[in-house]
């Protein structure tokens, strides 16, 4: 053929495309299924089916079902069938698009993902069905045929097309893959390790959210063994043995519903600082957070607040897991005479709250840099430093875990309070709320909204709680200061005087006492610089007759 000047040329696509976009492109069979279910996640699907099934004589085949959006035969013909076009794309989008109705972004847009199937097996059934449809469109691929001469273009090699009356899956709408011939064996390994890619295509939060989306992984022939591990996992839940390596039933099982547990996961292996700040900022409690520390709150009604009985629960535990402890001072309780356990305490409108940690198996170097207690306070212990007087308790029972700990909670708590215990689901607070206070107050419950708030009121405690006075502590100009350790806790008072009078009084303390430091400031606020008026207005103040006969007796220590 002689040269053509001015002529325009074009493309021509080998069959062998197929290999390049399929099993060349789409490197191992984990990311092909998860870009053929992010593709039902792209449909606008509630739900995806996957379903492995392996005959005994045979090479077995994947069942990928969702109820997403479905396919007409125009979309069969202009989107699925025409390579590398994908609607996903903005550009491709039209204006009554169902994305814009489910509100989702697309995970994939490059208009491959459907050549996964090829990485899968070497034959494809898609069946597919829009909601307005009555029949199912079944287009029928057998990939081997794209194999057998690269020198046939892609377009000449034939698929097949018919119509049939419903989904496998039983859904009314949505679209079906049935992969067989499988080119790769699927072992239980191998399906766990699916299992636990396809996690990131759930939110956490799945269950809140206004777009849910779950996958649930079906394989038979996987049933027995995953029952098996089930009942083992919930005999020891029966029988209280926390020795016993126990199995993440999220991760360890393949068949059911798929949860990203990822949430669970970094509260379990993040180390991470708490603060827990009071409604009036007077009291800032650090709570430390590691891999191996367990926290717990007994949250009561005053009268029934027994600081005893509280620790006597913690010290229960220990006894019933074989570790000898003892409640030690003002709030630590302590294994081998070294402190596993600390505590804070808070009161208000009528309610106590008693909080606490369980050093089970931490980083003690971490803990050492995020928590550092006075010199005075070391002092008074004994020791060096925070690490030197602390415990693991994996150190004297080294089988021990913090979830054992947890489990073992309830037993110890209906041990001492004689009580059975009952474990409370978020649902069942949430539920229970209205409920509650229509029986308390006798009055219809209201849920409110967003116009309830004064939009006023909440800059301005935005503001207080950005200044540089709440994040760092008032620079209180100092006329006088006074400090020291007591039995009850450490404290520090700084007096601003102005012609013989506090004009203002800042009070840090670790007492237990919450309200100490707001107590002492608001009596010597106003008092004239003089001993017996400041002890005076201290011995007025309420507190207990030990805090105030300390408090004289630092403020005596001092020169007038």
């Amino acid at each position: 053929m002689g040269k053509t000047e001015n002529a325009t040329l074009s493309f021509r696509v080998s069959a062998g495309l197929k290999d390049v976009i399929g099993r060349d492109l789409i490197s191992d069979k984990y990311i092909a299924v998860f870009e053929l279910v992010k593709n039902a996640y792209d449909a606008g699907a509630s739900k995806v089916e996957l379903c492995f099934r392996f005959p005994e004589n045979g090479k077995g085949k994947i069942i990928i079902s969702d109820n997403g959006s479905g396919m007409t035969y125009q979309d069969i013909i202009q989107k699925w069938l025409f390579v590398a076009y994908s609607d996903k794309k903005p550009q491709n989008r039209t204006k009554s698009s169902y994305r814009d109705k489910i509100r989702r972004e697309a995970a994939g847009a490059k208009g491959v993902g459907r050549f996964s199937c090829d990485r899968l097996g070497t034959s494809l059934q898609l069946l597919t069905k829009t909601e307005r449809e009555n029949s199912v469109h079944a287009v029928t691929i057998n990939w081997s045929r794209f194999e057998m001469d690269d020198k046939k273009e892609f377009m000449e090699i034939p698929v097949g097309y018919s119509v049939t009356d419903a989904l496998p899956g039983g859904f009314c709408q949505g679209t079906t893959l049935v992969v067989e011939d499988l080119r790769e064996e699927w072992g239980r390994e191998d399906l766990l390790k699916l299992k636990r890619s396809l996690m990131k295509l759930i939110s956490p939060d799945a269950d809140k959210g206004d777009l849910p989306f779950e996958i649930e992984l079906l394989v038979p022939s996987e049933e027995a063994t995953d029952r098996k591990l089930l009942d083992e996992y919930e005999k020891t839940l029966a029988e209280k043995d926390f020795t016993r390596k126990r199995i993440n039933p999220h991760r360890d099982v393949v068949n059911g519903k798929i949860k990203n547990d990822i949430f669970e996961t970094l509260n379990i292996k993040t180390t991470n600082m708490e603060v827990w700040v009071s409604e009036d900022g007077s009291r800032r409690i650090p709570v430390f957070h590691d891999l191996g520390n367990l926290n717990f709150t007994f949250l009561v009604n005053q009268a029934d607040y027994d600081l005893p009985r509280q620790l006597g629960v913690i010290v229960e535990l220990c006894r019933a897991l074989g570790i000898p402890a003892e409640c030690s001072g003002r709030n630590d309780v302590l294994a081998d005479g070294r402190k596993f356990s600390g505590n804070a305490f808070y009161e208000h409108q009528g309610r106590s709250y008693h909080h606490g940690t369980l050093l089970v198996d931490v980083d003690k170097a971490a803990m050492g840099r995020y928590l550092s207690p006075s010199k005075a306070k070391l002092q008074a212990k004994g020791v060096a430093s925070v690490r030197s007087r602390v415990v693991n308790l994996r150190e004297l029972r080294p089988e021990l875990t913090a979830h054992a700990m947890a489990e073992g909670m309830e037993d110890a708590f209906q041990t001492v309070y004689g009580l059975k215990a009952e474990r409370l689901e978020e649902r069942d607070l949430d539920s229970g709320m209205e409920e509650a206070f229509r029986a308390v107050y006798a009055v219809p419950a209201r849920r409110l909204d967003e116009a309830d708030f004064d939009q006023s009121a909440i800059d301005a405690l935005a503001r207080r709680n950005s200044s540089w006075e709440w994040l760092y502590g008032r620079d209180l100009p100092c006329s006088a200061e006074y400090g020291g350790r007591c039995a009850w806790g450490e404290v520090s008072i700084r007096l601003s005087v102005e012609q013989g009078v506090v004009q203002e009084a800042a009070v840090h303390t670790d007492a237990m006492d919450w309200r100490l430091s707001q107590t002492v400031e608001r009596a010597l606020t106003g008092c004239r610089f003089r001993l017996p008026e400041l002890q005076e207005r201290l011995g007025m103040s309420g507190l207990d007759g030990q805090v105030v006969q300390d408090l004289c007796a630092l403020l005596a220590e001092q020169d007038f």
